[in-house]
């Protein structure tokens, strides 16, 4: 790889790229900065350097082909980092470091990209990462980083991913955040926050994804979030959950395995957006709202093991969009429509231990795309439909558990 000049003033805005993700590639604009880079090796533990051969200093003008080397470096990020000043990319990801964040990575004001994450880092994010104005992504998922999250990262006014997840972060989501107006993607899902969600947040207009699951947030969601057009996946306690009507654009809402109760919200999928809700496992209890029995934007449509109560046949639409439907555990009753047999992009249909009476409907065998049906432990009686011979697609099929009879026909195709 080329070694810069010291003399060559052309070249001051040429980029170094570090990246030790399974390998490395070094790019130099001074020799000072190698200088450094060469001291961090030094002052690695392990100190086999045929890891890092290619980490040489070569005379002015001279040029080198580096070797690609897939090993994990261990110990800890120097302070000299900071010495890196024309430094826009640096990526430590998927390594053994451990220690502290140094604070000099504060120094590195032309960072664009940091990725610090799947390591071994531990201690407080450095406030002084709020002075990288430039930054445009910073992942430091995956760590042991404890302590709350700084007030200066609402300073990264450039700033469009930011993950954070997967450390043991507490305290509150800070007011600061609000300010990352080019915010697309934001991630503090599985650390211990706690308190209310920011309602600053609604000036993140451009945010597409959030992952906030696996916290300890609580009160309401502000609504003034209801202008959001995001795929939103939420973890709360359910004093919470009326609010998430409010959400006008909503398009993906998982809140599985939690201890919800109560009702449904009426107005779920109010801005006829919603493609993804799973409430699977917790204790929902009440009949389907309108709102979700007229969902035609529906593609999969999780409410397993609750407590939902109605008539099965009436309280569910048709739905064009739908590919995976799971009712199973609850307390619906009476027949099975024929109107699932419009819902022609079925891929997955279980009903299973409810109270669904009468016969399966003949016409579940127009659904040529569904691979999966579990209709056991329920209340159905007479024969299986011969139709269901046109499902060629059917991977799974269990009737168990019900007063079916007749014969399984020679020709049935499974």
């Amino acid at each position: 790889m080329a070694i810069s000049s010291l003399n060559k003033l052309s070249l001051v805005f040429f980029s170094l790229f570090v990246v030790l993700h399974f390998q490395l590639n070094v790019a130099f604009d001074s020799t000072q900065e190698a200088q450094t880079l060469l001291k961090w090796k030094a002052s690695l533990q392990n100190h086999d350097h045929s890891i890092l051969p290619s980490w040489t200093l070569y005379p002015v003008n001279a040029t080198n082909n580096s070797t690609q080397h897939r090993s994990k470096i261990s110990h800890f990020i120097t302070t000299q980092i900071g010495n890196l000043s024309k430094l826009k990319y640096l990526d430590l990801q998927t390594n053994q470091f451990s220690g502290k964040i140094p604070t000099e990575i504060g120094l590195l004001t032309n960072l664009e990209t940091l990725h610090l994450d799947e390591n071994q880092l531990n201690g407080s994010i450095p406030e002084e990462l709020g002075q990288l104005s430039s930054l445009i992504e910073l992942a430091i998922y995956s760590n042991r980083l404890d302590s709350s999250i700084p007030t200066s990262l609402g300073n990264l006014s450039n700033l469009a991913w930011l993950s954070l997840s997967n450390n043991s972060l507490s305290g509150s989501i800070p007011l600061e955040m609000g300010n990352l107006l080019n915010l697309v993607e934001l991630y503090i899902d599985t650390n211990s926050l706690t308190g209310p969600i920011p309602s600053s947040l609604e000036n993140v207009t451009n945010l597409e994804v959030l992952y906030m699951f696996h916290n300890q947030l609580f009160g309401s969601i502000p609504p003034e979030l209801g202008n959001w057009s995001l795929s939103l996946t939420l973890v709360f306690k359910a004093t919470i959950f009326q609010e998430i009507g409010n959400f006008m654009n909503l398009v993906m809402l998982e809140i599985d395995q939690n201890g919800f109760i109560g009702s449904l919200p009426h107005n779920i999928c109010h801005g006829g957006s919603l493609e993804r809700f799973t409430v699977k496992r917790n204790h929902l209890q009440g009949p389907i709202p309108k709102g979700l029995r007229n969902c035609t934007s529906l593609k999969r449509l999780f409410l397993k093991k609750n407590e939902f109560v109605g008539d099965i046949s009436k309280d569910f639409g048709i739905y064009p969009h739908l590919e995976y439907l799971d009712l199973s555990q609850n307390n619906f009753h009476d027949e099975i429509s024929s109107n699932w047999a419009k819902c022609p992009k079925f891929g997955m249909l279980k009903i299973a231990t409810n109270k669904i009476t009468d016969s399966i409907p003949a016409e579940l065998g127009n659904l040529t795309k569904l691979s999966r049906l579990d209709l056991s432990s329920n209340l159905l009686v007479g024969e299986i439909p011969k139709e269901l011979e046109k499902l060629s697609l059917l991977e799974m099929l269990v009737l168990n558990g019900n007063k079916l009879v007749g014969n399984i026909y020679e020709d049935f195709g499974i």
